[in-house]
């Protein structure tokens, strides 16, 4: 019997069809300028949910593979392979020395003049070779950042787009999040859209494991978007409650009275 998994292509995740924003690429553009890699989630990812260091990390590797492959496509292969370099990967050699404070603070108390404890710290570390090899290696990361800074704006022009309307759902938002949308026959943005505009700010009961939070995280990222998703209504924004009815009714328009009405 033939044995038809050999045959088989391999499964496809959700993640990798999703399309490559300018939010994703601000996420890879904070590691590369040395940010807190899941403070960058929070500001950047935040539709998906709360980061933590796993996501956050798994994440990186899925869109700088994604970008080399965009890198090597367009006759780049040189970003491609500079996206595979880590700053933080870059060793400080040699071991640390210790400044003159922290020397005497190693040596008996009052036990040394100031003129002996200098003569003796540059006795044991004048050549301060550890201190200059962690200063090279700093100057090297921070090099190293730059280009990659760089790199990542290149691209940035080259396959970053804007949500559409017509973009499924699962293109953009978290292949869960997709998934409960789905439920209800959400497949679209211009669909989450509509649902929203037309079931008010509580939009989400109708909606599978979506509650407060993660409906507000979606309606931040739509609202972020608005420029080509189209703009959500006020009353989908805020509870009925807080809702000022006032402010929403138009003013009466003036009627048109014969003048002869106002004849003495």
């Amino acid at each position: 019997m033939t044995d038809r998994t050999k045959h088989r292509k391999p499964a496809r995740s959700a993640a990798a069809g999703r399309r490559l924003g300018t939010q994703r690429l601000a996420f890879v553009r904070s590691w590369a300028e040395g940010l807190d890699l899941v403070d960058a989630w929070n500001r950047y990812l935040y539709v998906d949910g709360a980061g933590d260091g796993r996501r956050a990390r798994g994440e990186l590797k899925r869109l700088l593979d994604e970008l080399g492959g965009i890198a090597r496509a367009n006759g780049r292969p040189e970003l491609a392979a500079l996206l595979r370099r880590d700053p933080e990967a870059i060793p400080d050699t040699g071991p640390k020395v210790p400044t003159l404070e922290e020397f005497a603070a190693q040596q008996p108390a009052d036990y040394y003049s100031e003129a002996e404890l200098i003569e003796l710290y540059q006795q044991e570390h004048g050549g301060q070779g550890g201190r200059a090899d962690s200063r090279s290696a700093a100057r090297r990361r921070q090099r190293l950042r730059e280009r990659l800074v760089e790199a990542v704006k290149w691209l940035e022009r080259v396959g970053a787009r804007d949500p559409a309307p017509a973009d499924a759902v699962a293109a953009w938002l978290d292949e869960r999040l997709a998934a409960r949308l789905a439920v209800v026959g959400i497949q679209r943005l211009e669909e989450l859209v509509y649902w929203i505009r037309t079931k008010g700010y509580h939009w989400y009961r109708g909606v599978p494991k979506i509650g407060p939070e993660g409906a507000a995280r979606i309606v931040r990222w739509l609202r972020e978007h608005e420029a080509t998703l189209g703009a959500l209504p006020y009353p989908a924004l805020v509870p009925a409650a807080r809702i000022d009815t006032a402010a929403l009714t138009p003013p009466p328009r003036a009627g048109i009275v014969p003048l002869e009405r106002f004849a003495p």
